[in-house]
């Protein structure tokens, strides 16, 4: 903390065709650095993913407790004392009130430079930065017309460059060192890396399944045979009509039946009050 950091400050939705000129400054600086930054949006994620790639000594800063506790990436700067987590308290319900501001406000108190992706004029870092002089702003108005132009090439996957993106992928190294490795645009890291790997709703739904098809307790000879289950397959936006079946498709005493199972964090406020007592 005792150390001149440099905070980067990046809006929601950054344009794919951007990274290009963030990942130039990433690229540019070195272990006698210091980062500031937060891990709220995809951009962010993946700036601090490159920082930590790159072993460029980091702060982060998280709201109300730190999540991402199986991050080889950060487990690994961590024990080398090149990372230190901050961990703010929010006071108000997430999205609400002026935690986000205080927050921005607050880091940038402690920071002695700043550095700017991608900046929408009607975004929260805008706003918090209006009236600020001495920011770096790595993307202008040019970039940004650029980075309109829509990428039309279409290359093929090999087998050998999936196993690559997917080992780079799961160690948490960030779309800017498979973009090094592979030489592809990130459009196509991003659009590859969404085809070919499961989010993490689709993981705990799965999980969920597992949990029910338990409960049906089908290693003991109780009367229930399992006759289908429906594994749902997706690439990139296209899927088939199958994905419409139930999950599970039992027998039961000569009598079929099926079962959907749908994996909810919780319940909606109208829901429960209409299922649960007060």
């Amino acid at each position: 903390m005792n150390r001149d950091k440099t905070l980067f400050l990046c809006s929601k939705h950054t344009p794919i065709n951007l990274y290009d000129y963030i990942f130039r400054w990433t690229d540019s600086l070195t272990e006698n650095d210091c980062v500031a930054c937060f891990n709220s949006t995809e951009m962010e994620s993946e700036v601090l993913k490159a920082l930590l790639v790159a072993k460029i000594p980091t702060v982060l800063f998280v709201m109300n407790r730190f999540t991402d506790v199986n991050n080889i990436q950060i487990e690994h700067a961590l024990k080398a004392n090149r990372m230190l987590i901050v961990v703010l308290k929010r006071d108000e319900p997430r999205g609400k009130g002026q935690t986000p501001r205080l927050r921005n406000e607050y880091v940038l108190s402690i920071c002695q430079h700043v550095v700017c992706g991608y900046v929408n004029k009607n975004g929260s870092v805008f706003s918090v930065l209006a009236g600020r002089t001495g920011i770096r702003n790595l993307i202008d108005e040019k970039a940004v017309s650029l980075a309109a132009e829509p990428e039309t090439k279409r290359e093929r996957w090999t087998v050998a460059q999936d196993k690559v993106l997917l080992r780079m992928y799961y160690a948490d190294m960030g779309i800017h060192a498979i973009h090094k490795q592979l030489r592809r645009t990130y459009l196509a890291i991003y659009t590859r890396i969404r085809s070919i790997t499961q989010p993490e709703e689709f993981l705990k739904g799965r999980e969920f399944e597992d949990f029910v098809l338990e409960l049906f307790n089908l290693h003991e000879d109780n009367g229930f045979v399992l006759k289908e289950w429906q594994g749902d397959k997706t690439l990139g936006d296209i899927c088939p009509e199958s994905n419409r079946h139930p999950d599970f498709v039992f027998n039961y005493q000569g009598k079929g039946f099926a079962v959907e199972c749908k994996w909810r964090e919780k319940l909606p406020h109208d829901l429960c009050r209409d299922i649960l007592p007060e």
